[in-house]
């Protein structure tokens, strides 16, 4: 009787306790479900009290004596999917920062400016790139006591993990003992005479001979890297640059970072040979990779990189475009989709009558073990048998297909919208699409004279651009005027880059956003650096219209950057590549409308990297620096000679 008593004591306890937690958890509600963030949303379940970003909260924790535990990732991140999953599901690790912590999740793409921040600041402090998902923990000052990326639950041996650094720092709080962050002593100023002399060193110290590329490890494509070493072979004629680019660019295309059996590039190689990639795919990574494959491609004829560029506008077309003429922002890593079980796939081929299955298979490095661990294969080079191929991507399609975020960036978007007009010389479809894309661009993201960031689908877009939207935009819309020279598109380009003058610069320092809380940086990390990409797009501006006011005052504003820009030199190719261009400045090849349309495939072949093309009313061909025109003919190709002599 007395056993049977204590059991309902105890049952009559564990109710009460359950009801409390789950009152308690309902007290709790989390603020993103409200989101329209699809990355926000994957945390709205989260039991982590978690809250966007707000400069409020910064209060908040300075009333409770709290501190802040700020969260940056994106939607289709992998390391963020597997910290939530590990983390920010647990019940402890909720609880210790409902308790502790006023918890921000922050979406890197839907607010960029708060991603370069921490980024810049974790470099600034650990001497080494960061990445995501990125852990801050704060002071209600805004004073950073720790960064990191992705951290397990539980310590390891090489690892101190989430729980531990989050017990650690509340700790130190609550005894008034927080310790702020120092930065690393490891930033040696630096006065560097020759920019191009200098990035080269530091790129042949980096390259991988062996295996191509550039590090050891987590293997970034580095296309901007790679454009400044292509125009300095060009510039100097240096076989050595020229074989780093090419060797690089055939590696990324012939090994395991390009889908072989769906198109599009993989955003990293996470080993040293280009065998085992990251599998998130990138809106920015197509974009870039395609116009860089464009110039190989016009330098080299090979159909390598013809047939690289093709697959890959066919991906964006069929995976990442909407019905708007607009392309989403990214596929998600989803290393299951990709990965092919060899008993299973080998079943699969017997059923649908396929011959010559481990012939074949063998043909394109498919192991029984695995050509990756665990009976796993993943195809790493070019499947030539085409059955073999469609067999693979129907094996493939039995699984759901990765997430898709349908995020509309705008600046995402003009980065894809000047490749295709970059390459529309090949093929008057991809030169219909980019016009198609950059009037609906304009039509949903710029609204009576206001650029939007970002637009969710059928959603009407709400927060307004900052400096990345209005640079890359005005990148397309110089990129749509030398293709069609129509005058309307290089006008929005100088309005638009005069609003970034305007509004985006102060006391010799750029700004992330309007209201001027955070700075811009000139490295190019995941993509280009906007910085660098205004000026360019200035610089460029000036020549078309030879306003010499224009060329002046953005030669200072590079100038005034110079020192910063050299003490990161290997980081910051986009902004060297102007200082490059200065020196040896644009070439303007100028002739009437007809004859510039008629012979764009010929104009294409000029070597010189800094060309831009003009209409003038005259039958010659006009070849034109900064102040002077040098050469003319009625012959093209004695005006491309001289050109190319340069």
């Amino acid at each position: 009787m007395k056993k049977i008593f204590l059991q309902q004591i105890i049952l009559f306890i564990f109710l009460i306790d359950f009801s409390f937690a789950s009152s308690t958890t309902k007290e709790i509600a989390n603020e993103l479900a409200k989101e329209d963030s699809f990355y926000l949303k994957q945390h709205s379940t989260n039991s982590i009290f978690w809250q966007p970003f707000h400069e409020n909260l910064f209060n908040k924790a300075k009333k409770q004596n709290k501190l802040i535990f700020l969260s940056i990732g994106y939607s289709t991140c992998h390391w963020c999917h597997e910290m939530n999953k590990e983390s920010f599901s647990d019940t402890e690790v909720a609880r210790i920062l409902n308790k502790h912590y006023i918890s921000i999740k922050v979406d890197k793409e839907e607010l960029p400016q708060i991603d370069f921040k921490y980024q810049e600041k974790y470099r600034e402090f650990k001497n080494e790139n960061g990445g995501w998902p990125l852990t801050v923990i704060l002071n209600h000052k805004k004073q950073i006591v720790f960064l990191g990326t992705y951290l397990p639950k539980n310590s390891l041996i090489e690892i101190v993990g989430l729980i531990e650094t989050l017990q650690k720092y509340a700790k130190q709080n609550e005894k008034n003992s927080l310790k702020i962050l120092k930065k690393s002593n490891q930033n040696i100023k630096k006065t560097i005479s020759n920019h191009e002399e200098a990035f080269v060193k530091t790129m042949l110290e980096r390259y991988d001979e062996k295996f191509h590329g550039f590090d050891k490890q987590n293997k970034f494509p580095l296309t901007s890297h790679l454009n400044f070493l292509f125009d300095l072979y060009l510039l100097n004629k240096d076989e050595t640059l020229k074989t780093i680019v090419l060797n690089t660019s055939k590696t990324l295309i012939n090994n395991a970072l390009q889908d072989h059996i769906q198109g599009g590039f993989y955003r990293y190689s996470v080993n040293q040979n280009f065998t085992f990639p990251h599998f998130e795919k990138m809106l920015y990574t197509q974009a870039e990779l395609l116009a860089l494959f464009y110039r190989l491609y016009l330098n080299t004829k090979d159909k390598t990189y013809l047939k690289a560029i093709k697959n890959t506008i066919a991906f964006t077309n069929n995976y990442l475009s909407n019905e708007q003429n607009l392309f989403y922002s990214a596929v998600d890593a989803k290393e299951k989709y990709y990965l092919y079980d060899y008993e299973k796939l080998y079943s699969f081929l017997g059923e649908n009558e396929f011959e010559d299955i481990e012939e074949e298979l063998e043909k394109i490095a498919f192991d029984e073990f695995g050509n990756l661990s665990n009976n796993l294969n993943l195809v790493k080079k070019e499947i030539l048998n085409k059955d073999l191929k469609a067999l693979l991507k129907k094996f493939r399609e039995k699984e759901n297909f990765p997430f898709i975020d349908k995020k509309i960036i705008t600046s995402w978007n003009a980065m894809m919208i000047s490749s295709l007009f970059k390459v529309s010389t090949l093929d008057k479809n991809y030169l219909k699409q980019a016009i198609n894309a950059l009037d609906s661009l304009l039509k949903n993201l710029y609204v009576k004279n206001t650029l939007y960031h970002q637009k969710i689908e059928d959603k009407t877009p709400l927060q307004e651009a900052l400096l990345e939207e209005y640079v890359f935009l005005s990148e397309a819309l110089i990129n749509a005027f030398l293709k069609t020279y129509e005058n309307k598109y290089l006008d929005l380009a100088k309005k638009l880059s005069f609003f970034v003058n305007e509004n985006f610069y102060k006391d010799k320092t750029w700004f992330y956003d309007k209201e001027k809380n955070y700075k811009a940086y000139f490295s190019d990390r995941h993509y280009s650096s906007p910085i660098s990409i205004h000026l360019n797009n200035l610089y460029s501006i000036a020549n078309l219209n030879y306003d010499l006011k224009l060329l002046e005052s953005t030669k200072i504003k590079i100038q005034e950057q110079k020192q910063k820009i050299l003490n990161d030199i290997s980081r910051a190719p986009n902004a060297l590549r102007l200082f490059t261009k200065i020196k040896h400045q644009d070439v303007i090849l100028k002739t009437n409308k007809n004859n510039l349309l008629k012979n764009k495939k010929l104009i294409e072949t000029i070597k010189y990297p800094y060309l831009l093309t003009q209409v003038e009313n005259t039958k010659n061909y006009l070849a034109c620096d900064e102040r002077t025109c040098f050469y003319y003919d009625i012959d093209l190709n004695k005006v491309i000679e001289s050109i190319d002599k340069l």
